[in-house]
């Protein structure tokens, strides 16, 4: 916190300067918490199903996901959801990258 470290010493009146020093760190590490966790809010995913009409045609066993992948216009639909869900994690981790790099 620049506020409080910029606080000239003789203002922070009985306080020794080890508790300054630690409150500073604590507070600071409270801020990026608090930071960090306004970024995942901002920056949350919303991951698209593939169609619908194709999904409600499959069944949860092993005999449908293969006949499922027999399928190019089914497998292609699930490709396309998959590849949607990669880049949309992809871009959110590359901006949280981005904003660690500049908090440091």
């Amino acid at each position: 916190m620049p506020v409080l470290k910029k606080q000239e010493k003789e203002k922070w009146g009985r306080l020794s300067p080890e508790l300054r020093d630690e409150l500073i760190k604590r507070v600071s590490r409270f801020g990026l918490t608090l930071t960090e966790a306004a970024d995942s809010l901002t920056d949350g995913a919303e991951l698209a199903r593939p169609d619908a009409k194709l999904a409600e045609k499959l069944h949860v066993s092993l005999a449908s996901f293969k006949e499922a992948a027999d399928q190019p216009a089914v497998a292609a639909e699930f490709e396309r959801a998959l590849a949607s869900w990669v880049n949309q994690v992809q871009c959110i981790t590359q901006r949280h990258a981005a904003r660690a790099r500049q908090r440091h």
